[in-house]
């Protein structure tokens, strides 16, 4: 789960940059195209239009990986005088904080986009919906709540870890094994009688007592359980 996190995160600022690129693109075009009106050409419609659309989904793509790699602006002029206990309590006490805000700001984004949806209003020059620009932005930015808990969640050291029921699935030699004795159908995974429901217990028992407990993994590339 958190290398899906990181990486999707990763993934959004490919995005934005994307975005931001061609936003760069566009008004330069259209600035040589005013610049050169005695010639015929012109600005690119709606300029203003898309590069305040652009520019909201660049920096809510942006954002969650700023916030997972410490990317922030910080005024830090005391900061290195807090003892350590201190400097965990404030970074705790300001993620929950951007928590909130961004969750808040991610509710009524989608409050406004519903709202722009239903009184039908576009733009003045291009004339396409508002609610798109909303929409486009609302994707990562719904993203971003996740990322901004994970993150508050790292501060207050909790590790999240992500087991599936696919994990419990008998080993390939075993369900054959299953196959020949019991039934042709129990060589295939899905079927019930396929998943290990020992393993499955002792593992929920495992982690519901201190220490560390090993999950099992199950490879559907090679049909077996992983290393």
């Amino acid at each position: 789960m958190n290398i899906l996190i990181y990486r999707l995160s990763r993934m959004l600022t490919w995005v934005g940059g994307a975005v931001l690129t061609v936003i760069a693109l566009m008004s330069v075009t259209s600035i040589v195209g005013r610049a050169l009106s005695f010639t015929g050409l012109g600005p690119v419609p709606g300029d203003f239009e898309l590069v305040e659309a652009g520019t909201a989904l660049a920096v809510f793509c942006f954002l969650p990986w700023a916030h997972l790699r410490h990317g922030h602006a910080v005024v830090d002029l005391l900061w290195s005088h807090y003892p350590p206990a201190l400097q965990r309590l404030l970074s705790t006490v300001s993620d929950l904080l951007m928590l909130g805000v961004w969750s808040l700001l991610t509710w009524r984004m989608a409050v406004s986009m519903d709202d722009y949806h239903g009184n039908g209003e576009v733009t003045f020059i291009l004339q396409f919906p508002v609610w798109w620009g909303y929409a486009a932005s609302l994707v990562p930015a719904a993203f971003g709540c996740l990322v901004y808990a994970w993150r508050l969640l790292e501060d207050l050291g909790l590790r999240v870890a992500s087991l599936s029921l696919d994990d419990l699935y008998l080993g390939h030699g075993e369900r054959q094994r299953l196959a020949r004795e019991v039934h042709p159908l129990l060589a295939t995974r899905g079927v019930p009688g396929t998943h290990d429901v020992a393993l499955g217990l002792a593992v929920l028992d495992g982690l519901a007592r201190p220490g560390q407990t090993l999950l099992p993994a199950f490879d559907k590339a090679t049909d077996d359980r992983g290393p």
